[in-house]
């Protein structure tokens, strides 16, 4: 999968996270979601969030007994144009750690 951002457009993705059966949703009461993207080139940080450590720009809330949960980046003005990869990481109360499937998200300039 690939996403596209124009700088200064806001981040608001909505995830639904699934039980094997890909049907049943995943309870996340208890679960720390952490959200990395990293530039395939060069391998800088373009944002990391954790939902236990928002901030005003940036932030992950959760419906845990719904398995879904919305990553929000108010302000990308700060952004540098690439192609980054993705990872959720999903940690749950006891510790265990399961990550998602890398996606890319490609960073462009607006036209004005």
């Amino acid at each position: 999968m690939s996403l596209k951002l124009k700088i200064g457009d806001s981040i608001r993705w909505n995830i639904a996270y699934k039980q094997s059966d890909n049907v049943s949703p995943v309870n996340l009461t208890g679960y720390t979601i952490d959200v990395d993207a990293v530039n395939k080139a060069n391998k800088s940080v373009l944002f990391n969030i954790v939902s236990s450590a928002p901030t005003s720009n940036q932030y992950i809330t959760i419906d845990a007994i719904a398995g879904t949960f919305t990553v929000v980046i108010k302000d990308t003005s700060s952004f540098v144009p690439g192609v980054y990869n993705v990872d959720i990481e999903y940690v749950t109360a006891d510790g265990f750690k399961t990550s998602s499937k890398t996606f890319e998200l490609r960073v462009v300039e607006r036209l004005v």
